[in-house]
């Protein structure tokens, strides 16, 4: 009988040590993720939340095994926003941070880029926004980091979001404007066009993000709400 509650002893030791042994605690990791960012950016950084995420279904149901950490942070040049940083390993062995602070860093640079871009084109109100899609800064690249230096660093935007006002998407309408964006960016993903009611043009400009507001007026009637997308693909027809 003292065999077999030593094995079990062992089997639950076995499977809690690897809980124990990597990643530390949540105080030890804002300690690690304020020296990281020091050594980074000339800012002034609040970590507000840091939460440890399992990776997949531990061996049994309470005890997670494989995980990270997501942390979130705001910064004193973007107040009121926030980005995210992880720590993780990277090939399932070194520990590593990821931060996608450049969502803030480029996002006014991006913003005015492509809507200078799409200008020539639209004779309407629109505002711009920007989905990244990735989740840290490309090799060689960091604060002081171009949009255009982050294109030629393989830097990748995976969605430009164009809002109109009162104005229905058409190719007649986007799809010049689109294409123009694709053929000289070939690391966006796509471009998509919404229309949004007057009203909800209106509550943008006073500071609502645009796609909760479509998402609110497509909830309501889809037939007043509309959506046309290009992407890569559009580029090899």
């Amino acid at each position: 009988m003292k065999r077999k509650y030593a094995l079990a002893a062992a089997l639950v030791g076995a499977l809690v040590l690897p809980l124990c042994s990597c990643g530390g605690s949540a105080e030890a990791i804002k300690r690690e993720a304020y020296e990281y960012l020091a050594s980074r950016y000339n800012a002034e950084f609040t970590i507000v939340s840091a939460e440890r995420e399992a990776d997949g279904p531990g061996p049994l149901p309470d005890l997670n095994p494989s995980y990270h950490w997501v942390l979130t942070v705001m910064s004193d040049q973007f107040p009121d926003e926030t980005f995210v940083m992880r720590r993780l390993r990277t090939n399932g062995k070194k520990w590593c941070w990821l931060d996608d602070y450049f969502t803030l860093l480029l996002r006014e640079e991006a913003t005015n880029y492509f809507a200078e871009i799409i200008e020539p084109y639209l004779n309407t109100p629109y505002v711009v926004r920007i989905l990244w899609g990735t989740t840290t800064w490309p090799d060689g690249t960091g604060e002081g980091t171009s949009l255009h230096e982050w294109f030629q660093a393989n830097g990748e935007i995976s969605q430009i979001q164009v809002f109109l006002d009162d104005v229905i998407p058409t190719d007649n309408l986007c799809k010049a404007p689109a294409i123009n964006i694709l053929q000289t960016e070939p690391n966006v993903h796509y471009i998509t066009f919404f229309r949004l009611s007057s009203d909800g043009f209106a509550n943008v400009v006073q500071g609502s993000e645009p796609i909760d507001i479509y998402q609110e007026e497509s909830s309501k009637d889809w037939s007043q709400t509309w959506r046309i997308d290009y992407g890569q693909w559009d580029l090899e027809e």
